[in-house]
């Protein structure tokens, strides 16, 4: 046999935060079933993102998820893949697998001149060192404390909730129990379990990378699937600076939607809000830009995170505006019914009300003054107020988007 020389090609990849068995030396063989594989993540149940993939990036994906379970050291052949698709099937194995907090955010290849490739996250090469977040006894702590944060989560399900009702009890933990980690936004390298479910999870400290992933691992557990949606923010205070976001697409009785629990958290916000639960794509749009998609594009940029395959979402039926929104066809009606429903529901503790303008009353946020609305509707409070006699309404708050009002009210004396 002619022995061909081995040109080694030797890089790192870096991905940016936003916050396998090898058959031979080089995994030169035909794709075959890894064996040893995890029932669950190897027959792809809940895994968004491989159901997309080639044989051959199903095959480096399948390496790299043995490897990582293992924690191997060293590196392990991924078979033959272009390196400009290399970096997307880490980004999307990473995305799939959100139970992996301890992978790092870069990692090792070598490519042979016939086009085989092996990787590393753990190797000692020197200014191209890779390694684990955090080592193996470490993980092993780290992951019993995850096990209970989950358990702790699932006490809170039950046999009777649908879909829905399973994600919007665990949306709702997760944003009461989270605070935002500004640290970690500006130092990354020093909070590293922020963009991780530890964080979320285990810390209560997270940006919205640990929010949304650890979202979608609550949501698996629950047999629920959804995946990461990248993008950035389009509130007028963030529009000149590209800042970076991550949220997730969920989907509930067959429909996907979008739900970005990190800004609806009440940790941050002192009050349970679902301004951003279940929202369709139009909606999610008003103040939220979502990121290129590799399916339509093409093509993957290092360095940057890429949306693959998004789901359309299309749907309101489980959007929150259609299940507990009021619908109104004027301004004249938003104030009725504000007066009504503080008056009625404060007292008993509701602090969230939402109403919704009709499609047939053409009236969307775009179209109002905000600050006349917010004053209008402090006068609503004001004569609800006076008909309520142990509390008193002390504050409120007002968010519009598309065609929606959203209130937030505190109680006091």
């Amino acid at each position: 046999m002619k022995k061909t020389a081995a040109i080694l090609l030797s890089l790192i990849f870096m991905l940016s935060l936003i916050s396998c068995q090898a058959v031979n030396d080089f995994g030169e063989s035909i794709f075959e079933p890894i064996p040893n594989a995890d029932s669950f993540t190897k027959t792809g149940e809940g895994r968004y993102n491989y159901q997309f993939l080639t044989d051959g990036q199903k095959y480096a994906y399948n390496a790299m998820l043995d490897a990582a379970f293992d924690m191997k050291e060293g590196a392990f052949a991924v078979g033959k893949i272009e390196l400009s698709e290399l970096n997307m099937v880490y980004q999307v194995f990473k995305d799939d697998h959100p139970e992996l907090f301890w992978m790092p955010n870069n990692y090792h290849y070598t490519q042979r001149s016939t086009g085989s490739v092996k990787v590393a996250f753990s190797l000692d090469a020197g200014a191209d060192s890779v390694d684990y977040l955090y080592d193996k006894e470490t993980c092993d702590n780290m992951l019993d404390e995850v096990n209970l944060a989950i358990e702790d989560f699932n006490s809170h399900i039950t046999p009777d909730m649908d879909e829905y009702e399973i994600e919007r009890t665990l949306y709702n933990l997760l944003a009461q129990r989270t605070e935002y980690n500004k640290a970690a936004v500006s130092d990354p390298k020093d909070h590293p379990e922020a963009y991780n479910i530890y964080g979320a999870l285990v810390s209560k400290s997270a940006v919205c990378e640990g929010y949304a992933r650890a979202f979608q691992l609550l949501l698996r557990k629950n047999d629920m699937q959804s995946t990461i949606c990248y993008g950035t923010s389009n509130r007028e205070e963030y529009r000149d600076m590209d800042v970076g976001h991550a949220w997730n697409v969920v989907r509930v009785n067959g429909e996907w939607y979008h739900a970005d629990v990190t800004w609806d958290s009440s940790a941050n916000q002192e009050r349970n809000m679902h301004i951003y639960f279940n929202l369709p794509d139009h909606d999610i749009l008003a103040d939220h830009v979502i990121g290129k998609d590799y399916a339509v594009t093409g093509e993957y940029v290092p360095g940057e995170n890429y949306n693959f395959h998004l789901p359309e979402c299309d749907s309101e039926t489980y959007s929150y505006t259609a299940i507990n929104g009021t619908e109104v066809d004027s301004l004249q009606e938003l104030y009725d019914a504000a007066t009504l429903e503080l008056e009625q529901n404060a007292p008993l503790g509701k602090t969230e009300y939402l109403f919704v303008f009709s499609k047939d009353s053409g009236i969307g946020m775009d179209q109002l003054d905000e600050q006349e609305l917010m004053e209008n509707l402090t006068e609503c409070a004001r004569q609800a107020n006076t008909r309520i006699f142990d509390e008193r309404i002390s504050q409120i708050q007002q968010i519009g988007m598309g065609r929606r009002v959203h209130l937030s009210i505190v109680m006091g004396d």
